[in-house]
């Protein structure tokens, strides 16, 4: 999206530091664009508000700058590790990730939860569960699970 280069591995959790990068969207011409900052931030664990787990507070502290949140969830590790999961099985997972997520950054700054900062969710690593075939039908069940799992 940006020229920001950071290293990436196939490890859980790859981002040890902030990088931030700009990404330049033009519609018809230079007038009409959006600059938007995007910062990859290291991944959240539970603990990291209160014990200051993982990175901690230096993490969320990063947070606060940001205008909108993206909720990246693991969807393709959970679902290829259990093979055909349930509906209501993904669902109750990928909400409490998203869960774990919420109360970390209430606990830290109840603003950083407030309904009028945007926030996305993101399904990741679908690559690992994704079949070439039938590829939009598996694309329209994960998104549906998804956006059940946000509303819990």
């Amino acid at each position: 999206l940006t020229r920001a280069r950071p290293r990436v591995a196939p490890h859980p959790f790859t981002t040890l530091k902030p990088h931030v990068g700009t990404l330049l969207l033009t519609r018809d011409s230079a007038d009409d664009s959006i600059k938007l900052t995007i910062a990859d931030l290291p991944g959240l664990i539970e603990g990291a508000a209160e014990r200051n787990a993982g990175l901690g507070s230096q993490f969320l502290s990063l947070i606060e700058g940001c205008a909108m949140l993206l909720y990246l969830v693991d969807v393709g590790t959970f679902l290829a590790d259990r093979g055909q999961a349930s509906a209501s099985e993904a669902t109750d997972h990928f909400a409490s990730q998203l869960d774990m997520l919420h109360n970390e950054l209430a606990l830290f700054n109840p603003d950083l939860v407030d309904p009028s900062r945007g926030c996305l969710v993101i399904g990741t690593k679908l690559d690992l569960v994704v079949p070439p075939s039938g590829a939009q039908a598996t694309l329209d069940k994960l998104s549906a699970w998804l956006a059940d799992a946000a509303k819990l």
